[in-house]
Parts: structure tokens; sequence; C-alpha cells
């Protein structure tokens, strides 16, 4: 399985490097979320050795080429960069004094750190071209103008690679007729939120008068006031990430504007809870909770938490 990662890892990222012809010195920013790799959803199972199998095989790659990797960290480090001393110091980035675990930064930044000579964590950059193993979101760290490219590799493991969601299918195929590649056929998303605990259906243990933000709501006790530990704190991070103001908090609960939403995966990428991922535009069937609890505590906490009876499966098929 990992030499398939391997040889996935390697092959894309060498087409990124023959189409963008970079020359030595230049930056990559790459983004790779290990547990999408493991078939798993963003942030739910970070797995170090998926992790390790890419980076063994990217940074030599790299590093022969004299090409500057920059590794993003997920959004527990606020999507900070993993890079080499040397380069930071040479572009003028600003170090900031924090190192990746596999759960606070991810197994991917982690390996890189581990990897590296002399390695630094960075708040920003703008890199000449990057990677985007799994729905990581890199854009932030690219030079504002940047051509997406869609690589003959379409997964590693069972993470995306390359995805152009705000373009959408059109305007993918009017960048392939200009590039002289084809375009693939593209299944129109938008972001949703497996959460239905609004005010009226979930349960409160206390009343919170602190700062909105949902992030910081981790640091509270049982992490915000909602009895659910997993469901919407209803802060908004996600309101405040969308730029096509596609994404409100309804009674407690953020809920998605799906003709406006572009999928961005701007939301997907602000919520500490991971609440949020990208589904087909005509997705008929989908489980609005996020509950790891047992069936009774479930109901105790939310009467619109699925406990998992199945039901819903024998009324699909009716």
């Amino acid at each position: 399985m990992y030499e398939e990662i391997r040889k996935s890892a390697r092959a894309a990222l060498l087409e990124l490097l023959d189409v963008a012809a970079l020359t030595p010195g230049q930056q990559v920013v790459i983004g790779c979320s290990s547990s999408e790799i493991m078939g798993q959803k963003i942030g739910k199972g970070s797995t170090p050795e998926a992790a390790k199998a890419v980076v063994d095989e990217i940074l030599p790659i790299l590093k022969a080429r004299g090409l500057c990797l920059e590794a993003q960290c997920c959004e527990h480090l606020n999507r900070a960069l993993i890079m080499e001393r040397a380069d930071a110091e040479r572009f003028g980035y600003e170090i900031v004094c924090v190192r990746p675990r596999p759960k606070a930064g991810g197994s991917f930044a982690t390996a890189v750190y581990e990897a590296m000579d002399d390695p630094v964590a960075v708040e920003f950059v703008k890199a000449d071209a990057g990677l985007d193993i799994g729905n990581t979101m890199i854009g932030m760290h690219l030079k504002h103008v940047a051509v997406p490219l869609r690589l003959s590799v379409k997964t590693i493991g069972e993470a995306p690679v390359n995805a152009c969601p705000v373009g959408g299918e059109p305007v993918g195929k009017e960048i392939a007729k200009i590039m002289g590649v084809e375009a693939g056929k593209e299944t129109k998303k938008v972001a949703f939120v497996a959460c239905q605990g609004t005010c009226d259906k979930a349960k409160t243990d206390y009343e919170y008068h602190g700062i909105a933000d949902c992030a910081m709501l981790s640091f509270v006790p049982n992490g915000g006031p909602k009895s659910c530990d997993y469901g919407c704190t209803g802060f908004g991070n996600c309101v405040k990430a969308c730029p096509f103001d596609a994404i409100h908090v309804v009674d407690g609960v953020a809920v998605v504007d799906k003709e406006a939403c572009k999928a961005c995966g701007k939301c997907v990428a602000a919520c500490p809870k991971h609440l949020i991922s990208l589904v087909p535009y005509d997705a008929k069937y989908l489980v609005a909770c996020s509950s790891k609890a047992k069936g009774p505590v479930t109901m105790k906490e939310c009467s619109a938490g699925c406990i998992g009876c199945t039901l819903c499966l024998s009324l699909i098929h009716i």
C-alpha cells in the first residue's frame, strides 16, 4: 500500500515540475492529508506512515532540483508552513516558534520537519507552484496569479490531487484548451454541514459569554456550551472565511446556501470540528450529524442527532 502511495506521489510531483518548468531557488508549497490518503475524512485519521511515504519520495526530488519545499500544516497551527531555515531567511519570511505533531499540525508537516536539516515554521509564503494532496486548500500560500493544472495522477491513495473547484467545469475546459490538455469531467459540489443541532434541538450545559470564535471554544469546558461535543458551535468561523456569502449561522448552526456556494473549500478549512465537507450538488441522502456518542447519549443531548439505527437505509430503498 505505501509503495503505491510513494509511486503516485512521485509521479504527481514530477508531472507538476515538468509543466511548471521551475528553476533552482523557486518555491513549491505542498499540502497533504494523510487521513484522506487512507480513505478517511480530513483530520480524522492522521497516519504518520502514509505521510512519511509521501515525504520520502518528494523531498529528495525537490532537493535534487534546488527547489524550496514549504509544507503546509493543518488548521491547528493556522496553516503555518515548514521549510528550511536558510530558505526562510533568504525570502525574508517571519519565523514562528511552533513545531508540528501528528495531531497538531498534521502527520505530513511532522514528517517534513523530521526530514529537513534545519526546519522552521513560517506564517505565510508566496509559492511559485503547489501540490494539494487531499482538500488541504493550499491556495492561500500561492502567488495570487496561479493556473490550475489537471494531472494524470488523480489520487494518491484515496486523496484527490489538484482540483480547481471555484472555476468549475466551464472554466476548467477553457484552461485546458489554452494549455493544450484534456479536461476531465467535473462533478458540481457544494459545502455541507453535518449538524442540525439548532438552539431548539441541542441542549446546553451552561451559558457562554466569551470570545465568539469556534476554535477558541476548544479551551473552554466540554468544548463549548452545547451538551454535544461534536456539533456546530455556531460562532461562524466558516461565515467569516467564505468569500461568496454562501454560509450563515441560523438558529445556532451553520447553513449553506447551495446556489451561492462555489465549493472553494474555505469553510471546510475554517471549521475546527471538521463538520463541513464538499459533497455532490445533487446528492439526495446525507447524514447531517457528526456525533460519535452512543445512541442514548446522543438522544439525550440533541433531538436531531443520529443514533446509527440504519432505519433511513430501509427508507431509501423503498
